[in-house]
């Protein structure tokens, strides 16, 4: 798993108000389906950092609960698909020229980025 990823896991896991904190890490993914990715939607391809961590995760599900005021609310819900639903998402390369030589932004339907 990423070093940003246990960050924010053990952020939350150690955070006072924080509860019910739920990690669902899925197997990683194969080589070969990055690489049918890239094929399919070529000549784009995933960024190398997004490759990386899918051979970790395939994909990863946290969501947590705080408690304010002797109440539990659902506070927070983080995702990051994996390889098999990045079917449908258009590829763009709208990096800032800062950002230059990392890979293209992928933008989901609905306008979210990936």
């Amino acid at each position: 798993m990423d070093k940003y990823t246990v960050a924010v896991v053990d952020f939350l896991r150690n955070h006072p108000g924080v509860s019910d904190l739920r990690f669902d890490r899925r197997d990683p993914a194969t080589a070969s389906a990055l690489h049918a990715w890239d094929t399919a939607h070529a000549p784009h391809k995933l960024p190398e950092d997004l490759k990386a961590f899918l051979l970790l995760s395939d994909g990863f599900s946290l969501r947590w609960d705080v408690c304010f005021a002797g109440e539990t609310h659902v506070l927070g819900n983080m995702a990051l698909n994996g390889v098999a639903s990045l079917g449908n998402e258009l590829v763009l390369d709208a990096s800032p020229a800062d950002d230059a030589g990392d890979g293209p932004v992928i933008v989901l339907p609905g306008g979210g980025r990936g």
